[in-house]
């Protein structure tokens, strides 16, 4: 059987599964499809946990739909069975959630009674540019990011949290941390071959590394530091700031010696009172601690999220994070709007903002961060749209339907 592999994708932590699943199809007599149109098979790798997404995931599967016979499978972060999606239901294409796919595709892959779970996973991924911004000046549709200039390690997927406005878990698989002696052997051949020292963590939650295996995250940063024998460079990816707190004194001596160049660390808010609500394990003092801590260290090198329009939110609120941020100057900020679902508790909290007046409050945000000179990406930014225009693109679509809407930047 010819598969095509449709990876829309719009993050690098799911990476390592739609490897395995290659990997898997090749152990199975599979071949791939240089296109949709050649393929028996086509799965659609895409992401439903936000509107956008969402609805760009449904115009590339009905217009694949359209213009080929083959079969065509979703799978991706979707919710539950995947009954919910609106693939499934208006366009009656089988839905295989993240968190079912190892049993689901065996049923559409596998041969001789091989499993997927029997495939290893393939954690490191080798450094693609050395420049992101310069590399897509030259290939102006390249799918790159400033990520794809460390090597990539994918350490855990899964979360421990049970935030009150987040339906992303509800899409992941089990936590589960990747085995520390494979990270760091995959990790120092993928270093090697791209010869470089820097190494990018990512995960859904990494700073939830080791909890269900008696290891931490700073016990890997350490032994990759030892077993790599040399000046490792790390990023690490949505670590969340309970997780700093809990482990500030290492975090802070990682900093100090430079192992480590670039944090992710997604606040969501300033204010105490929203933070509460959202079930945040952290409060405004405890991030005023970490941010003023990289100041003192003369860390520059960071980034972090925004989430506006919750529920309760009033523009004090937004004020209190917007001022903090401000203060502290980081150097990207991702300023998202809360999206209602059924799924999950917030969407049932009183107080709820209009679409209108959170698309007003992510403006005004935007335009005071970009006045102070941050870097702002939103979610009908056009990082956001350039993003899905290379989508579109390397899979030859036209998706002239979903131009007249949202994607009208395309």
């Amino acid at each position: 059987m010819k598969i095509f592999f449709a990876n829309l994708n719009p993050c690098n932590t799911r990476k390592v599964n739609v490897r395995q699943c290659r990997a898997f199809a090749r152990e199975c007599g599979h071949s791939e499809a240089a296109s949709f149109e050649e393929a028996d098979l086509v799965l659609v790798w895409a992401c439903e946990f936000r509107a956008d997404w969402r609805d760009f995931s449904f115009a590339v599967v009905k217009e694949i739909k359209e213009r080929c016979s083959a079969k065509v499978v979703y799978i991706g972060c979707t919710f539950g069975d995947g009954s919910r999606s609106r693939i499934s239901a208006e366009l009656g294409v089988p839905v295989i959630p993240w968190n079912d796919g190892a049993r689901t595709l065996d049923k559409f892959l596998s041969k001789n009674g091989l499993s997927l779970a029997e495939i290893p996973l393939e954690p490191a991924e080798e450094k693609l540019v050395d420049s992101a911004s310069a590399y897509r000046k030259q290939h102006p549709l390249a799918n790159v990011c400033f990520e794809d200039e460390y090597v990539k390690l994918s350490i855990c997927e899964g979360c421990n949290g049970n935030c009150s406005y987040c339906s992303e878990k509800q899409m992941f698989p089990a936590f589960r941390s990747f085995p520390e002696r494979e990270l760091i052997s995959e990790c120092r051949k993928a270093m090697q071959k791209s010869k470089t020292r820097r190494v990018m963590f990512l995960g859904d939650s990494t700073g939830d590394y080791g909890a269900d295996t008696g290891s931490s995250l700073p016990r890997l940063i350490e032994r990759l530091i030892s077993e790599a024998a040399g000046d490792i460079e790390i990023g690490i990816s949505q670590l969340n700031p309970e997780h700093f707190l809990k482990y500030s004194e290492s975090m802070f001596s990682f900093i100090k010696s430079k192992n480590i160049r670039y944090i992710n660390i997604p606040i969501q808010s300033a204010s105490d009172r929203v933070l509460r609500s959202m079930r945040r394990k952290y409060n405004a003092a405890g991030i005023e601690k970490i941010f003023s801590g990289f100041r003192g260290h003369g860390f520059t090198n960071f980034s972090t999220h925004l989430l506006l329009g919750y529920p309760g939110e009033t523009s004090d609120d937004v004020d209190v994070s917007v001022e903090f941020v401000l203060r502290h100057a980081p150097k990207h900020v991702v300023v998202s709007a809360f999206m209602p679902h059924p799924t999950i508790a917030a969407s049932g909290y009183e107080g709820q903002v209009s679409s209108e007046e959170t698309s007003k409050r992510i403006s005004e945000c935007e335009k005071r961060l970009a006045e102070a000179g941050i870097a702002v990406a939103t979610d009908w930014g056009s990082i956001t749209q350039r993003l899905m225009n290379r989508i579109r693109n390397s899979l030859g679509l036209r998706l002239s339907e979903y131009s007249k809407g949202k994607g009208k930047n395309l």
